[in-house]
């Protein structure tokens, strides 16, 4: 079969993110189908990658060592494209980077390369969204803005690169080594694009976005593994237990509206908890903490939840962890934006609401805590649904095996 590359700039392993854990799932899939699967994976003071991969996944592993002084915009591209020479794939796919992402490809354009896009990186400069440093929704298309827009895109990208806590370092020095600050990045982006032979997103907002360089621009979404995440264990407590999985100090995943909305329903009754994945304390004494989770624990602890809520305020790339609640049984409560609309049925296998609209939120809550058999049947909705569209190897059927045969 064939002899497949892929480059990813942001792989971590153990397995911690979506992004991870998506190529994984991919990557296994592409050696079950007999084709040879190398990932190139940088290494450098900022990035590594556990020594025991090896031995616990079925793909090769290629550590690409980097300095903090090659790991530019110069040399990157340089650096993978002569270790891909000596590989001699069939097929280059390039996955997940941040601003070093555009050189790579632009590096490995004589291989026609098949580009993924997780995120937004090169789509906007602060790659976690599309907000504004005072946290508004920002509607820029900075690939396309003036000079002194694309000025304040990367005031923006800085200030925001100043919030991110163990990660700023690792940021800061890609961004400025890539040469992200200077409008000439902006044609390096679009080069990039054009270069792809197939681009493949996980929503329609940055699909609209990226088909103004790239006519082969494919919607796939994220899958998943629907043997591990599946129906267990039923709530008999007197209260519903409501989930939400994520960062709940990142603003665009909108926690402070599902508080909100918690707020007003607390004041109609007391059924119901809310659990989120935090270690930080609330005065509200329906509000519990579980602490952050292995992927393990998190497919252990949807057997306890009744109703899982994504209120995400940006355009959510996908919503992984609305497919894992749907997977495990649950009604899901998620707003209407990115990719994260697409994954439930609106009142089958959950509700779609608007997002920061606590009040709507409240309400769908309210609907289901009341009604038992409707949380029930849509969770028996949601499974199904799972299965049929979102399952891996599904997915890998229709999206990923004929793109590398």
């Amino acid at each position: 079969m064939s002899r497949i590359a892929i480059i990813d700039l942001v792989y971590n392993f153990p397995l911690g993110g979506g992004a991870s854990v998506d190529i994984h799932e991919i990557g296994k899939r592409l050696v079950k189908d007999d084709h040879e699967v190398c990932f190139f994976l940088p290494n450098y003071d900022y990035h590594g990658v556990s020594e025991e991969i090896e031995t616990l996944v079925p793909y090769k592993v290629k550590r690409v060592n980097f300095s903090l002084m090659n790991f530019n915009k110069f040399q990157a591209g340089k650096v993978f494209l002569d270790e891909i020479e000596t590989y001699m794939p069939d097929h280059v796919f390039i996955t997940d980077g941040w601003s070093m992402k555009c050189h790579i490809i632009n590096a490995l354009s004589s291989y026609n390369p098949i580009v993924r896009f997780y995120c937004y990186e090169m789509v906007c400069l602060n790659l976690f969204g599309f907000f504004t440093t005072d946290d508004k929704l920002c509607k820029k298309d900075y690939i396309e803005e003036d000079r002194a827009s694309f000025d304040e895109c990367v005031q923006c990208a800085n200030e925001k690169a100043d919030r991110l806590a163990f990660e700023k370092l690792k940021f800061k020095h890609e961004f400025i080594n890539s040469h992200a600050f200077r409008p000439s990045y902006k044609k390096a982006i679009k080069k990039a694009l054009v270069n792809a032979s197939v681009i493949i997103v996980y929503n329609d907002f940055l699909a609209e976005k990226l088909r103004r360089y790239n006519k082969d621009v494919r919607i796939t979404p994220s899958g998943i593994d629907c043997s591990r995440f599946k129906p267990g264990f039923l709530n008999k407590d007197d209260k519903v237990n409501i989930f939400m999985a994520g960062r709940v100090n990142d603003k665009l995943k909108g926690f402070e509206s599902l508080r909100e909305a918690c707020e007003l329903l607390s004041r109609k009754t007391d059924k119901f908890r809310l659990y989120i994945t935090s270690n930080l304390y609330f005065k509200e004494s329906y509000i519990r903490s579980t602490g952050w989770l292995s992927q393990k624990e998190l497919a252990e602890i949807y057997q306890y939840m009744d109703i899982c809520v994504v209120p995400s305020v940006w355009q959510e790339p996908f919503g992984i962890v609305a497919l894992e609640a749907m997977a495990s049984g649950k009604p899901v409560v998620v707003t209407n934006v990115g990719g994260l609309k697409t994954i439930p049925e609106d009142s089958i296998s959950g509700f779609i609401v608007e997002p920061d609209s606590p009040k709507e939120l409240a309400e769908k809550l309210e609907i289901l805590i009341k009604d038992p058999e409707m949380c029930r049947n849509m969770g028996i909705a949601g499974r199904k649904r799972a299965e049929e569209l979102y399952d891996w190897d599904y997915l890998y059927d229709k999206h990923y095996s004929k793109l590398f045969s």
